[in-house]
């Protein structure tokens, strides 16, 4: 024993020293747990199990002195407030709503655990006694203002007696649902001794004389069932309640009518059950036997002998007191002492292991959870949690767990993903997830300490879509071109582009020129992830650009296909060939296309109109030529000779006057083809020549 003692000690000291880990995010248990005590109790009903949850780890308050829930974790209402109406007032704006005052305690928004308490500051009022009605009600308020507070979606509630009853009134009649969704926003029900088919025990006036506890209150008639009333648990008339009830309005309306009973209405089924009932009961009157709690027989107490369209699912758990108690009270010891099994409480209290029920975490926060083993004595523990991912990203997930036992990845069809580590970080879609995660509790050793917590937290970096290529333009581009490549979605932090593998611009966009194939990388969350798809840019060759020379008084394109003419920028309809005949005074050039590339001549200029016997008739020789030719022309007086290159571009111009000599022109200039242009008054005309 003392070696598993000292193992388990050793196991403590490891899960405490890694929750250093998690020392910069406050931590808490998936769902705020809200208590509700039992008739005649108080919040100081569940001091033993505050105490207990705090020492491992929870987050509340707690009054030492008084033994009882502190500011901040206890919610205070008083039922039967104004002493004379019995009716509840649903739409009040509050604090008070008929006759159920809201105290407006201070829910501190950092705790995890909670406990009503229906103050009885005056006795008279009978406030912890009141209707369950009107108790259903104030839980409604209860998990609104934790809900509120904590920013959880659901609560965990746990009811003693008479207050199991309270929750199951909240839970099974919406109107008790206060929130904006309408929801019950219940994660789990865990009742213990609670009557759910009613109590008959009395004691007459015995307890009331000594302690207070009024048999002919209205909590107390709610409980009863046979022929004493029954009609809150299994409905009928109002009216038919016994006269010695200090009330007949079960339902607190005001009227006397019939009502359907709490065991006729829907149970909402989409959450965990748990139950405790004690056996073993012994009380002076011995009325009930020993399978009873001294309060409430154990078929009463089992809400799993309720019957509904589909069973409940959770847990049962017997505790038999019939080795322990002595037997010598006037107060049903053993029934009110259920809620100091802490052990129990807790054994109750454990996380459910079916994926449909399984609690929900939220990313980037820190959750403590427990390793309960079952009574039986178990070892392992098996702790399953839901998560939802509106988008896929990046989940890093940590934990303080020993080595001890597992993590599962699960998707929402229970199809193992991965097998997560203490550290682990995986890529996921969008969609709901489980994690599984089950480790040694000491039960089955003999620790003396079964309950052992440990920490986890997720952090959640959303990706965005894969990055996208679209161009600004076509994917093939002729040679001098360019084109865009841009993305069609953005996300992530930065992005990189690559061509053939090779880093070659970075941003949202770039510009590229050259054949290859293009891809982007966009980098988040400390991934890179490459796009969706690649782009091939084709470079193809442009033709070799034109040149037009003039023949038989004609333009001629240097190609002999794809020609298209211009004339002073605009195309020319139908004029595709490689020569174009009809010309006037303008600026000319031919683009000529060849497998989507153009290429495009330089202009060449033409005033005026030619004569084409003039033309004939004009001679310059010699040709091909080297510094000088001679122009014979039958164009008389004042003439304008204009000398152009092969590309259009003006060499020189000279002015001459003709007679019937051959006029000189000075034209020493490279080897080359060479237009002359000369102009006069009567017309103009150009001749091609050689120099050599």
């Amino acid at each position: 024993m003392l070696k598993n003692y000292t193992r388990f000690l050793l196991l403590l000291s490891i899960v405490f020293s890694h929750s250093l880990l998690f020392g910069q995010s406050k931590k808490h248990i998936p769902y705020p747990i809200l208590f509700v005590h039992g008739w005649t109790g108080s919040d100081a009903t569940w001091y033993e199990m505050l105490v207990q949850l705090k020492e491992q780890g929870c987050n509340l308050d707690i009054n030492q002195i008084e033994k009882r829930a502190g500011t901040g974790s206890q919610i205070n209402f008083q039922l039967n407030y104004d002493l004379s109406s019995t009716t509840l007032n649903r739409n009040a704006i509050g604090p008070q709503y008929g006759d159920v005052l809201d105290l407006m305690s201070y829910v501190n928004p950092d705790n995890d655990v909670f406990v009503i308490n229906f103050d009885n500051s005056f006795p008279t009022v009978q406030s912890n006694q009141a209707a369950i009605v009107k108790q259903g009600f104030a839980v409604g308020l209860a998990v609104r203002k934790i809900l509120q507070a904590t920013g959880a979606d659901k609560v965990v509630l746990f009811g003693h007696s008479m207050g199991g009853l309270a929750i199951r009134e909240y839970l099974q009649n919406p109107e008790n649902w206060l929130t904006k969704d309408n929801k019950h926003h219940v994660a789990k029900l865990i009742t213990s001794g609670t009557p759910h088919q009613g109590s008959d025990i009395t004691t007459g006036n015995l307890v009331k004389l000594l302690f207070g506890k009024d048999e002919n209150s209205d909590a107390v008639r709610d409980m009863r069932v046979n022929s004493l009333a029954g009609n809150y648990l299994y409905g009928g008339f109002e009216g038919n309640v016994p006269d010695s009830f200090k009330s007949k309005d079960i339902d607190c309306n005001g009227n006397l009518n019939y009502i359907t009973g709490l065991n006729h209405k829907p149970m909402y089924l989409n959450l965990h059950f748990a139950c405790i009932v004690g056996t073993g009961g012994i009380n002076i009157f011995g009325w009930l036997g020993t399978d009873d709690d001294d309060v409430v027989k154990s078929y009463s107490a089992n809400i799993f002998n309720l019957t509904y369209d589909k069973p409940m699912k959770g847990d049962l758990f017997v505790v038999d007191n019939s080795n322990q108690q002595s037997g010598n009270t006037l107060e049903a010891t053993w029934h009110t002492k259920l809620p100091t099994q802490t052990f129990l409480n807790q054994y109750a209290l454990d996380e459910p292991a079916e994926l449909e029920l399984a609690y929900e975490i939220k990313p980037n926060k820190t959750y403590q959870a427990f390793f309960t083993p079952d009574p039986k004595g178990n070892d392992l523990d098996y702790d399953r949690f839901k998560i939802n991912f509106d988008q896929r990203g990046i989940l890093d997930f940590k934990t303080n767990k020993d080595k001890y036992g597992g993590i599962q990845l699960f998707n929402w069809q229970g199809i193992e993903i991965k097998e997560l580590q203490r550290e682990s970080r995986v890529m996921i879609d969008a969609g709901s997830y489980s994690i599984g995660i089950y480790g040694a509790t000491g039960a089955a050793s003999g620790y003396p300490l079964h309950f052992v917590p440990y920490e986890f937290a997720t952090e959640f970096c959303p990706l965005p879509q894969l990055p996208a290529i679209v161009t600004e333009g076509n994917a093939s581009i002729c040679d001098g071109e360019k084109v865009t490549l841009k993305l069609e979605n953005a996300g992530y932090d930065s992005y990189t582009w690559y061509k053939d593998g090779i880093n070659v611009g970075t941003g949202l966009s770039v510009t590229v020129n050259s054949p290859g194939t293009y891809s982007v990388q966009g980098r988040k969350c400390g991934v890179s992830e490459k796009s969706v798809n690649e782009i091939v840019l084709q470079v193809k060759p442009k033709p070799e650009k034109p040149v037009i020379t003039i023949q038989d008084n004609a333009l001629v394109s240097s190609s002999e296909k794809g020609n298209q003419w211009f004339a002073n920028g605009t195309a020319l309809t139908g004029e595709n060939g490689q020569k174009l005949t009809s010309t006037g005074s303008a600026s000319y050039s031919v683009k000529v296309t060849e497998n989507g590339c153009t290429s495009e001549s330089d202009a060449f200029t033409i005033t005026g109109l030619e004569d084409p016997d003039l033309a004939a008739a004009t001679v310059i020789y010699p040709n091909p030529a080297t510094k000088f030719i001679q122009v014979k022309t039958p164009l008389k007086g004042e003439l304008n000779f204009i000398m152009f290159d092969i590309n259009g571009k003006q060499i020189r111009q000279s002015r001459h006057v003709n007679g019937n000599s051959p006029s000189l022109m000075y034209v020493d200039q490279k080897p080359g083809i060479y237009f002359l242009k000369i102009e006069s008054k009567k017309g103009n005309v150009t001749r091609q020549f050689l120099i050599q």
